[in-house]
């Protein structure tokens, strides 16, 4: 078999017709192999070596072209190559279904079962998981006419994820308000909008909405309100595209013998049913709800002393729009950093050198940054790994292993800054896994990080707000997990080898690094002491004329607090989501699935768990309710796994307190990377953990850190 690169162009030389081209001869390769492993096995004489292996090796170069080619799909600003690499993702996962309903090829995958060979770890769990995958699609139960219909199904679902994913990232609409309604955003922000010629009202632009500042900074309830009510309604397009989804989705578990989506998808994940994941929902938000309550209502005390001030009556409620608005008056009030300008503690250059060099002492590592004239000795890494940078933007690192033998590890691409058409949010993507092919030869990874910062006009460099930190530590918990990940197929590499409510965990656990101060002191530098570095707020008077290089303590104390204040509110707004996405695909028909109003579900959990004031559609405001056409995760791998950010938080917790919470304990780390991140999914995830933990995961941590214990 042929390299997982031999067949690909450059990145940046990419065109659709050569995604597609590419997609159709290694799928055709693939198919024929199949069909001749099965012409020349019998039920009596296949086993592990002569048909799953071949099939695993080949699934290994089927891996690395998909994920190198649908990488387009969220970097491209071309529409048509977006397309393109949207159609690589539809062949390749209408291969997997035809290959996994195929009856010849599952009997063979059960013959070699039922052999009970001698066979490695973790070639006994990807014989484990192809045979349930085969079980999953009705390979050995289902008939020619179900199966044919599962596969309608699966190119029509594919094509309206697509076109849901799209409408977010064109969205293209503004809302226009009187300059006096924004009074409270910053004017700065204000002097760079545009402007209607005639009434001279303020323009926000759909990117705009999308900006919490502008739905929380305005001193007017009724200019918060039409801000968050354009941003809720910005892609009402995809409402009827999500309900067409989830009449399928019903649709096809059906089909596939299944209750519901949700038990489909939830049986091959950790918590395995949605018996469990509803438990463990309510258990949160049964913990929360006192603790929620109270913030509400100091919430709404502000407000009343906000409004009667005044000299206004005071309703008694504290509307959805009021909560992030007085939730940051509480906090400036209450947790003054006196004037202080967090974010310049934190620019972009300094929090991505000083943080792969704390968490390279963390996990036994050593990022190297690579310039683009850079030569490549093609004995000591992957061939010409330049073929992956898609953008001018694209920053390159090498990976390495950090211990006596300094191993190269794979490579780091970071795609930080936003431009058209590219996916909006921090995200992670594995472009090629790692893998062992039939040679012998490793494949190292090729990881990548994205992210939509803003490029300052002025050229001062770019600074992040402590939330936006945590955010990137979460991402680059992915990319360590892949980059360490050492599996012998590809099936299995790193966080994607791994059920969501899993794989999420590593990266929460780099988040709970940010709340150590030691690590936030580490990895700050006060932009004004970098090279030709100024503060990225020319037009607000400095705090200090010579600011320290380092972040005070004092101030870290105080940016620590204002991050867990009204902590409950935001664990319950997760559990309200977590909640819609299980519910919204529970449906256990087509029928049902498609007699369920969508919104009044999504309107009523809200009023149910979030405790403000939740505003129903009106004759005016009729799409209030109709924010999940937003949400991209309950479209693609996260359907009905939305929880798994909750589920793996408490994995985190449970594995950073077993690390002793100390950010410079290089050794438990380490030992934490080589007995369950290198493992990627070559394991079961719950027995990774127990032998790290010599116990069953506990969520008592986790309910300790929420203070519901």
């Amino acid at each position: 078999m042929s390299s997982p690169q031999a067949h690909e162009l450059p990145a940046s030389q990419c065109t659709a017709s050569s995604l597609v081209q590419g997609a159709e001869l290694v799928l055709d390769n693939s198919a024929k192999l199949i069909d001749r492993l099965v012409a020349s096995s019998t039920l009596e004489n296949v086993s592990f070596a002569n048909f799953i292996l071949p099939i695993a090796w080949d699934e290994n170069v089927r891996i690395s072209h998909r994920n190198s080619s649908v990488i387009h799909e969220f970097t491209s600003s071309d529409p048509v190559l977006r397309e393109a690499a949207a159609k690589v993702r539809r062949l390749f996962h209408d291969f997997e279904t035809t290959l996994f309903m195929r009856e010849d090829v599952s009997r063979r995958c059960e013959a070699v079962r039922q052999k009970k060979e001698d066979i490695s770890v973790e070639s006994k769990h990807l014989l484990e998981v192809f045979y349930q995958t085969f079980l999953r699609n009705g390979a050995l139960s289902r008939s020619a006419e179900d199966k044919s219909k599962v596969q309608e199904i699966n190119q029509s679902l594919e094509k309206l994820e697509f076109a849901f994913r799209e409408n977010i990232r064109t969205a293209d609409a503004s809302l226009s308000l009187d300059p006096d309604e924004l009074q409270g955003v910053p004017q700065r922000l204000l002097d760079g909008l545009p402007r209607e010629a005639d009434s001279g009202k303020v323009l926000l632009s759909a990117s705009d909405l999308q900006n919490g500042l502008y739905r929380t900074a305005p001193e007017s309830s009724e200019a918060r309100r039409a801000i968050l009510y354009a941003y809720e309604t910005l892609h009402q397009a995809n409402r009827p595209i999500f309900d067409e989804i989830i009449e399928q989705r019903a649709l096809r578990a059906r089909l596939l013998g299944y209750r519901s989506h949700a038990a489909l998808r939830i049986s091959e994940r950790l918590a395995e049913t949605p018996e469990t994941v509803s438990n463990f929902l309510s258990e949160i938000a049964i913990g929360l709800r006192e603790a929620g309550e109270g913030e509400v209502s100091r919430l709404r005390d502000r407000k009343q002393a906000d409004v009667e001030s005044r000299g206004k009556p005071f309703d008694g409620k504290l509307w959805l729009w009021d909560v992030s608005h007085y939730h940051q008056k509480v906090v400036a009030e209450n947790f003054s950093l006196d004037g202080m300008t967090i974010s310049d503690y934190f620019p972009l250059a300094s929090v991505l050198n000083n943080g792969t060099e704390l968490l390279g002492h963390l996990f036994g590592l050593r990022f190297e940054r690579v310039s683009k004239e850079q030569n490549w000795d093609a004995r000591d890494i992957d061939v010409a790994p330049q073929i992956h940078i898609w953008h001018e933007d694209v920053q390159h690192f090498v990976v390495w292993d950090n211990g006596e033998q300094g191993k190269f590890l794979g490579h780091l691409y970071l795609d930080l800054f936003s431009r058209p058409g590219k996916s909006g949010g921090p995200s992670f993507h594995n472009i090629v896994p790692g893998f062992t092919n039939e040679a012998g030869h490793r494949q190292h990874p090729h990881s990548a990080i994205l992210s939509d910062y803003s490029r300052p006009a002025d050229g001062s460099p770019c600074t992040l707000r402590y939330f936006q930190v945590v955010l990137l530590f979460h991402e680059l918990g992915h990319a360590i997990h892949d980059l360490v990940s050492v599996t012998k197929f590809a099936q299995f590499h790193g966080p994607d080898g791994t059920p969501v409510d899993f794989g999420e965990f590593p990266s929460q656990l780099l988040e709970n690094l940010c709340h150590v101060p030691l690590v936030i002191h580490e990895i700050s530098h006060h932009v004004s002491t970098l090279r030709n570095g100024h503060s990225s707020h020319p037009n607000q008077e400095p705090a200090a004329a010579n600011p320290p290089k380092k972040i005070p303590e004092a101030s870290i104390r105080v940016l620590l607090q204002r991050s867990k204040a009204l902590e409950a509110l935001h664990h319950l707004d997760q559990i309200f989501l977590a909640r819609f996405d299980l519910e919204v695909n529970q449906a256990d028909s087509h029928q049902v699935a498609e007699a369920t109003d969508i919104p009044a579900l999504f309107n009523s959990l809200r009023a149910e768990i979030c405790s403000a004031e939740i505003p129903q559609p009106n004759q005016d405001e009729p799409g209030w309710g109709c924010y999940y056409t937003s949400f991209k995760h309950f479209i693609n791998e996260y359907d009905a796994g939305y929880y798994g950010y909750l589920y793996a938080k408490s994995i985190a917790d449970d594995v950073f307190d077993t690390l002793g919470g100390d950010a410079m304990n290089a050794e438990a780390f380490k030992r934490y990377r080589r007995m369950v991140l290198e493992k990627g999914g070559s394991v079961p995830g719950r027995d990774a953990l127990k032998e790290f933990l010599g116990r069953e995961p506990s969520t008592e941590d986790f309910c300790k850190h929420l203070g519901m214990v």
